[in-house]
């Protein structure tokens, strides 16, 4: 699939697009290095799902859950710390995977890869070289 470019300015316009795609599907893998704007997308994606909750990195705690509009949750995975797809399953984690009743964002998705549904909507963001407010994204 070929990439677009965005400025940061147009990051409503791909949540708004996202949250078409999810319609039929409940999870979002976002990769991307570090500062590629995995964290501010997924903020604009839950304020434009109607969440009033602060959307921040669960870097430390690996998931944090907030609330769309209409009360079903929003999983957001940080799972750059975590080390083995085991963990993943030992932290009881893949059972968000699942659910019928929210939408699973996960950051750094490649170390559960492996079990990550083929209906999973995949976000890759890179800077764009030539404007720090400008990304290159593909969705597939």
């Amino acid at each position: 699939m070929e990439s677009k470019i965005f400025a940061l300015s147009e990051i409503g316009q791909l949540a708004r697009a996202l949250i078409g795609m999810l319609k039929e599907r409940k999870i979002i893998a976002f990769y991307g290095g570090l500062g590629a704007g995995k964290t501010t997308l997924i903020r604009t994606l839950c304020a434009a799902l109607g969440s009033k909750d602060t959307v921040t990195s669960p870097t430390f705690n690996y998931l944090n859950i907030y609330r769309a509009a209409d009360g079903s949750a929003i999983y957001h995975f940080d799972l750059y710390r975590l080390k083995t797809l085991e963990s993943f399953y030992d932290l009881g984690f893949a059972d968000y995977l699942q659910s019928e009743k929210g939408c699973a964002c996960i950051e750094w998705p490649e170390i559960i890869e492996p079990i990550l549904p083929p209906h999973t909507i995949r976000v890759t963001l890179d800077l764009d070289k030539n404007d720090p407010n400008k990304r290159a994204i593909t969705v597939r």
